[in-house]
């Protein structure tokens, strides 16, 4: 109320009063449940918390173009979120629309609310429950039975969870460690006999449409070119396995 008292004495009624207006109807409505949700692509994570007090947190992490990022942290009233350390007389508001299995997150003042983000970074879009089995963590205990399968030669069985991976959890992959999974997919593949199928897979590759690192580097930012050269290394290798490209 402070912040809103100075604001009407400078004459910034007209911003105290729809701040005033956001955040009494953020009052009346329904809170987003708490919970560790995701963005399809993996673009963007939100943690929502409720303290021993009884209020909710939020965080939001972002990894946008070039290694990007936004990061933003703070407290909700009803759907609509204020982020700490917030200029008082222009805080970044942030909506917290639930949507059905999703949480539609959006600025409610993006001038304010783009100090917490990198040029090629946004945080606003649709984050999601991930299914059981697709949490972080669950997806690395199940990435590292499939590599145990592999790594003894059990290829059936690696070939089943890796694709029982991809086919529950794909949507919640970046697009690195989509490719990543479709490599291993591939080396499974050949492993079996199965080169057509091991073509196929690699075909879905970014890296299968390039002949090269260096036409790879002309396509991407900096950063994304050297977080994904090792993975197009990989594809290239698993196409001369599998035998040539598809013309």
């Amino acid at each position: 109320m402070f912040v809103l008292h100075t604001l009407m004495r400078r004459g910034g009624w007209r911003v105290a009063v729809g701040i005033l207006s956001l955040l009494t109807s953020a009052a009346l409505a329904a809170a987003p449940a708490p919970g560790e949700y995701e963005t399809h692509r993996a673009w963007g994570s939100l943690t929502i918390e409720k303290t021993a007090g009884g209020d909710l947190r939020f965080s939001i992490e972002v990894l946008g173009g070039n290694a990007h990022t936004c990061s933003l942290q703070g407290s909700i009233v009803g759907e609509v979120g204020k982020a700490d350390d917030s200029d008082p007389a222009a805080p970044c508001l942030v909506s917290f629309r639930p949507q059905g299995k999703a949480i539609e997150v959006g600025s409610n003042t993006p001038k304010a609310c783009r100090m917490f983000c990198g040029m090629r970074a946004m945080f606003e879009g649709s984050y999601y429950l991930p299914p059981q089995g697709c949490k972080p963590k669950e997806r690395v205990a199940r990435k590292e039975a499939f590599a145990r399968q592999y790594r003894g030669k059990d290829y059936p069985r690696a070939l089943a969870t890796i694709e029982k991976l991809n086919a529950e959890c794909g949507a919640f992959l970046d697009w690195i460690e989509i490719d990543r999974l479709r490599n291993d997919t591939a080396s499974t593949l050949y492993h079996l006999g199965r080169r057509a199928d091991c073509r196929a897979a690699l075909a879905l590759t970014r890296a299968a449409q390039f002949a090269d690192a260096d036409a790879l580097r002309e396509e991407l930012p900096p950063t994304d070119f050297e977080s994904y050269l090792a993975v197009a290394k990989a594809t290239w290798h698993n196409l001369k396995l599998c035998g040539p490209r598809d013309r």
